[in-house]
């Protein structure tokens, strides 16, 4: 027959599964799954009431927040004064930088606009 690719092969499998009939695939398959079984009465379709699973899902909220924060890795007190300690001095070289250029325009203004007193 040559080569053997994935399309002729689907091919083949259904035409073999319509020649086995349905008696045999219906006997293959599992049986249904029982029906859940349900609550008599009004608690069957009684919801909580509105402000109760307001709570409920405030309360699953904060228990999923915690869970989560128990996860966390936390910077130790030696690596935090070190970012901060970064983080200060970009901020200061910033600043540095940004006064820099504020005298220098100042200056050059003073320049071009005579009797201007700042």
């Amino acid at each position: 027959m040559g080569k053997h690719n994935k399309k002729s092969s689907y091919v083949e499998q259904e035409v073999g599964t319509r020649a086995l009939g349905d008696a045999q695939l219906s006997s293959s398959t599992n049986p249904p799954a029982p029906a859940p079984k349900k609550k008599s009465g009004k608690q069957a379709d009684k919801k909580p009431n509105l402000f109760v699973r307001f709570f409920q899902r405030i309360g699953r909220a904060f228990k999923e927040m915690f869970a989560e924060l128990k996860k966390v890795t936390w910077l130790t007190r030696k690596d935090t004064f070190v970012k901060l300690g970064t983080v200060l001095v970009v901020v200061l070289v910033f600043v540095l930088i940004i006064f820099g250029f504020d005298s220098l325009c100042l200056l050059l203004l003073k320049l071009l606009v005579p009797g201007m007193e700042g």
